[in-house]
């Protein structure tokens, strides 16, 4: 099972957060994942992080997918702690 905290690193960027993931991940369902992010529907992601983060952006192919995040005074550490608490299953199989 390949879930956000085990296959993804968070980094800092000029206007905010990037997650790198690579290996086993799928960039269909990371995708999913983002849409229910951004319309509030996930367990993971809190009402105030949803509400700081005015941008999410999936890029990539299988095997190596980023998520840019966006919003006023977005932190690694927040990002991080969001990545700990999602239970999606991201893997390709």
């Amino acid at each position: 099972m390949a879930r956000m905290s085990e296959l993804g690193k968070a980094t800092k960027f000029p206007e905010g957060v990037k997650i790198e993931l690579k290996g086993n991940v799928s960039l269909q369902k990371v995708q999913a994942m983002v849409e229910e992010c951004a319309s509030g529907q996930c367990r993971c992601c809190g009402p105030e992080f949803i509400k700081k983060a005015s941008y999410l952006k999936v890029e990539g192919e299988d095997g190596n997918v980023a998520i840019y995040i966006k919003g006023n005074n977005m932190t690694v550490p927040q990002v991080e702690q969001n990545m700990s608490q999602c239970d999606k299953e991201l893997s390709l199989v």
